[in-house]
């Protein structure tokens, strides 16, 4: 009596004791204001951690779990009361102690969970913290400016934990593209596809979801950046087009068909490399090929005769409803030709 009086839900079935802990997460995410003030420092401090962290884990599964669980985990630290505040502190303890599959089951759980209202909340944060340099004083920033981005990319691509390419060290990230000024510079099948997303300062102004990056110092190491988001009914066409590869939904997830029948399932990214050559100027008009002729890259891939390019990449997630984010390299000078068409 006394080992149990002592362990009240060691004898608890799995699943109810999954479901507990999902619904305890879902409730302190479901009323979050503000993202916790500790996110920035949060999202590099997980993607240094080993893959058997709980943090890692629910990143792993999607950027929704992680920030839940991040939310709950912050709501038990504050002073701030709340119903059930005790509980909550007891669960995610008790969360720690579980094992590596039964965390992965919670986090899976809750990203399926997740309110739509919410998960589009989360996903627009998502998109700052990837897009937006520390101290958004302006839409545009000199290439000059000493203020390096919080987010502090400086990894390769191949020493990056982000799911994403990440950009090399930068003085500033440029957002809110004219949405005008887009649909002028790519042909129209292309800039149909990208997504529409409110101004950044003035949210009743749709602009086109397209970022450029810069970067610090050293500008023969490296080129600049085009970050381009594409709406998810456009994600197979333009893998097929760039890529010739073909992809699948199933039951809400995205599969990459291979040749022979095979399926493959972002977990839960994937980056798409190897485009044709011929395809690049179709897909990207005249300007921006240019530009991606200047960039180091393309140099390197003319001299070695490579029969398809890698400094093109579109990055896919495995949920269908989400979009894809295409990422190019550009000479510097070519590059800045296209700032100055996007950004005025």
């Amino acid at each position: 009596m006394d080992q149990l009086a002592s362990s009240p839900d060691s004898n608890k079935d799995p699943t109810d004791k999954r479901s507990v802990i999902t619904q305890t997460i879902l409730s302190r995410v479901d009323c979050f204001g503000r993202p916790p003030t500790t996110l920035q420092e949060a999202w590099k401090q997980v993607q240094q951690e080993g893959n058997t962290s709980t943090a890692k884990i629910f990143l792993d599964t999607s950027f929704s779990s992680w920030f839940a669980h991040l939310v709950a985990l912050r709501s038990i630290e504050t002073s701030t009361k709340f119903e059930g505040k005790a509980d909550c502190r007891r669960l995610l303890t008790q969360l720690e102690t579980e094992s590596e599959d039964f965390r992965r089951s919670v986090a899976v759980d809750l990203n399926a969970q997740i309110a739509p209202d919410i998960e589009e909340k989360i996903r627009k944060i998502h998109e700052r913290l990837l897009h937006e340099p520390a101290s958004h004083t302006s839409k545009r920033r000199r290439l000059d400016d000493d203020n390096t981005s919080e987010l502090g990319y400086t990894a390769s691509p191949e020493e990056s934990a982000s799911p994403s390419p990440p950009f090399p060290p930068t003085r500033h990230i440029l957002c809110d593209a004219s949405l005008d000024l887009t649909t002028e510079l790519f042909p129209p099948l292309t800039s149909a596809a990208i997504r529409r997303v409110p101004h950044s300062a003035q949210p009743e102004t749709l602009t086109a979801a397209v970022a450029m990056s810069f970067p610090a110092a050293n500008y023969d190491t490296y080129d600049c950046q085009l970050s381009i988001e594409i709406m998810e009914h456009k994600v197979e066409r333009i893998a097929r087009d760039l890529f010739e590869v073909d992809l699948e939904t199933t039951d809400g997830l995205r599969y990459v068909c291979g040749p022979s029948g095979g399926r493959l399932l972002p977990n839960p990214h994937l980056t798409l490399q190897g485009c044709r050559y011929d395809v690049i100027p179709r897909i990207f008009g005249k300007k921006v090929f240019d530009a991606i002729c200047g960039s180091l890259s393309y140099q390197k891939e003319v001299k070695q005769r490579l029969l398809r390019s890698s400094h093109v990449s579109m990055v896919i997630s495995h949920k269908a409803k989400d979009g894809a984010q295409l990422f190019v390299s550009l000479g510097l000078r070519e590059g800045s030709q296209i700032r100055d068409e996007l950004f005025i």
